[in-house]
């Protein structure tokens, strides 16, 4: 038997016995949605993923849950941003990346890291993005680098500058919500 909660006429789906066990960790059940959120802030801390990281690759995750409700309750905020901010539902704050140099050839000829400049060619670069934004990895895949390396040998329009500009703000944005979620996390499970 679910206990009695208000989910404002909605059926999450959630199993009896999932249902039982968050009565169990608050007196007060968080709705599906902070449930989601929080599951998704754990999914991306970086200390879960190192810690669980053997079980990761065989298995479906495993998901600890934190029976500190004010803790709980941060971890599915900055789970909220995360998603929010990854389907671009809201703007990223970091703005400090920008395209620079001279002339009108934006064509990538190449891709060559200098510092916290990316070269595309002999005129034109992008400046601003840090070992840590570029270093970023989704799937095996270093985002930023992937991304201009499918484009050498093509013009960039303005649109593809401004969708690069804004995939390097989205990393920067998620790396400080993940640090956040990990300083939650550490130690918790």
């Amino acid at each position: 038997m679910k206990p009695s909660h208000d989910w404002k006429g909605r059926l999450p789906n959630f199993t009896d016995e999932f249902t039982e066990y968050i009565a169990k960790q608050f007196d007060d059940i968080p709705s599906p949605e902070a449930i989601f959120y929080y599951i998704y802030g754990i999914l991306c801390s970086t200390y879960y993923r190192t810690k669980f990281n053997d079980l990761l690759r065989i298995d479906f995750p495993k998901i600890p849950f934190i029976t500190d409700k004010g803790k709980f309750l941060k971890i599915s905020n900055l789970g909220q941003k995360l998603a929010d901010l990854q389907l671009k539902h809201t703007t990223p704050t970091s703005g400090v990346v920008r395209y620079l140099g001279k002339g009108t050839d934006s064509k990538v000829e190449f891709v060559e890291r200098r510092k916290d400049e990316i070269w595309t060619n002999s005129t034109k670069h992008f400046d601003g993005i840090t070992d840590e934004v570029w270093d970023y990895i989704i799937g095996n895949y270093p985002v930023l680098s992937k991304w201009l390396k499918y484009r050498v040998g093509r013009d960039l329009a303005y649109t593809e500058v401004q969708e690069f500009l804004s995939i390097a703000a989205i990393i920067s944005d998620t790396i400080d919500l993940v640090n956040s979620v990990d300083s939650l996390t550490a130690g918790e499970f």
